[in-house]
């Protein structure tokens, strides 16, 4: 195991960041709805429906570019 300190408030280089971002695009930008449970609900379901390797591709685990490279397997992606 090897700790990797992370700078405070860094959102680029969370994984997740990137992922809520896409569905931020997808589903909320641009779009009023009724309720917010409605948008929570298209939200979700969007999220939950995307497939494996497209949520690594949406976090931007997939980049060559990825900060994490070096200590993932080459099996996880």
């Amino acid at each position: 195991m090897e700790f990797l300190w992370l700078p405070k408030r860094s959102p680029e280089l969370n994984p997740l960041e990137h992922l809520w971002g896409h569905g931020k695009n997808a589903i909320c930008g641009n779009r009023q709805y009724e309720t917010i449970d409605g948008e929570v609900k298209r939200f979700i379901t969007n999220i939950t429906s995307l497939t494996d390797p497209e949520v690594l591709c949406k976090a931007a685990v997939l980049s060559d570019d990825f900060w994490l490279n070096h200590v993932l397997s080459k099996d996880f992606c």
